[in-house]
């Protein structure tokens, strides 16, 4: 029969730590219901906050009260039902199951600031932080293949909870740097991989999955510009050509050109100060300042636009999707003090479509943002401020509520 109808699980969408949760209830026969997250406000309103004070997911909420720390809430539902075998037979090899969830986590989880999110665009890559990560992965990697020499699953003869949670940890590297040269010295690890993700409970959160043939690569690490000395006079001597500043990439340096004014000092001064929005933004809940905002526009000073990305058919995957974004804003840094942003990605794999609304100073678009190579592959639209459909559109943008050209909200990204 089924077991625990009344609790729900509260994720945002394609958050790895939720799958673990959800494989284990396909094994225990758990109803879990399973409520995805797709506003910002609803995790930071007082409902919310009063179940979990950190405003963190996953959470799961169950008749007895509420559990956060999605090790914890993994660990409850495999203990629903002895039968399975989740934490395996006998003390023994439920200590080993404890150890591979440990180590699911200290090991593997604790590598996604340094590898994933550099790779996926949402933080700035550092190499010798990535380095250090790959060897990490590489040396836990080498402990799983020696495990698995002799076994067919990590514990005992048949899927654990130490399966389920060191595949969910596994699962990005596999989609990311995992590629057909990294995984050589892995096969055993390899194999149990595709056997687990090939079981229907994995199959069913997880969906089809393959093996990747080249490794994604972060983008090219921001140049942060020394400040310049004076030097003494000194004897002519032959410059050496600077080393480059990053490992990613060598971009060459233009030359300087003489300046001229700038842009921003030959339009009229605005009565809008873009800084107090973008705090405003931060920090209150977005529906609450939505009239404060719509006070503060200034509509000679400012323009909206609308973007839609031109080749939204190729948008199969939402962690190479969310890629693509991640990368444009990272490159966008020179036009952080001109403009404020809201990008959606919205519908499901393998139809996802990226779109935004933008707020930008002055009636033409920058040329920090013409300058940077991302911007082709947008189409620009200016939008009326008082036309009531662009209203609520622009609303529905700050607040990531609604439908986005027809389709539900999947994750989004706010540039300020």
């Amino acid at each position: 029969g089924l077991f625990l109808a009344m609790a729900t699980l509260y994720a945002n969408h394609g958050n790895p730590r939720a799958f673990k949760a959800l494989i284990a209830a396909k094994y225990n026969n758990v109803a879990l219901n399973h409520s995805i997250i797709t506003e910002k406000s609803q995790f930071k309103n007082a409902e919310y906050t009063a179940k979990h004070p950190l405003g963190k997911l996953p959470i799961l909420e169950t008749a007895d009260g509420v559990l956060f720390e999605s090790g914890a809430i993994v660990r409850y539902i495999a203990r629903i039902r002895a039968d399975t075998e989740l934490f395996g037979n006998g003390f023994f090899q439920a200590g080993e199951v404890d150890q591979f969830v440990d180590f699911a986590a200290s090991e593997l989880d604790s590598l996604m600031g340094s590898i994933i999110l550099p790779v996926l665009g949402c933080a700035p890559p550092n190499k010798q932080a990535m380095t250090a990560g790959l060897t990490t992965l590489n040396n836990a990697l080498a402990l799983l293949e020696k495990r698995l020499a002799t076994k067919t699953f990590l514990v005992g003869e048949k899927v654990t909870l130490a399966d389920i949670c060191v595949v969910c940890s596994l699962a990005n590297f596999f989609k990311t740097v995992l590629d057909t040269a990294a995984r050589k010295p892995f096969p055993n690890v390899v194999r149990w991989y595709m056997t687990c993700v090939n079981q229907p409970e994995f199959a069913a959160v997880l969906g089809p999955i393959s093996l990747i043939d080249k490794a994604m690569q972060p983008a090219a690490a921001k140049k942060e510009k020394a400040p310049k000395k004076e030097a003494a006079p000194k004897t002519e001597k032959k410059k050496k050509e600077p080393e480059p500043e990053d490992d990613f990439d060598d971009i060459p340096k233009e030359e300087e050109k003489p300046k001229g004014p700038h842009w921003s000092t030959l339009i009229p001064k605005s009565s809008m100060v873009l800084d107090d929005w973008k705090r405003l933004y931060s920090n209150n809940e977005t529906k609450d300042i939505l009239p404060k905002w719509w006070e503060m526009l200034d509509t000679e000073g400012y323009s909206l636009w609308y973007a839609v990305y031109k080749y939204n058919e190729d948008n199969k995957k939402l962690f190479m999707t969310n890629n693509l974004v991640g990368g444009f804003f990272q490159r966008l840094d020179p036009v952080r003090k001109y403009a404020f942003g809201s990008c959606v990605i919205a519908g499901e794999e393998p139809e996802l479509e990226i779109t935004g609304v933008w707020l930008f100073r002055g009636q033409d678009l920058p040329p920090e943002l013409l300058a940077v190579d991302d911007t082709e592959l947008y189409e620009w639209t200016k939008l009326d401020p008082k036309d009531p459909a662009v209203k609520s559109k622009v609303e529905n943008y700050w607040c990531w509520e609604g439908t986005f050209n027809g389709k539900p909200f999947g994750c989004g990204k706010i540039f300020k």
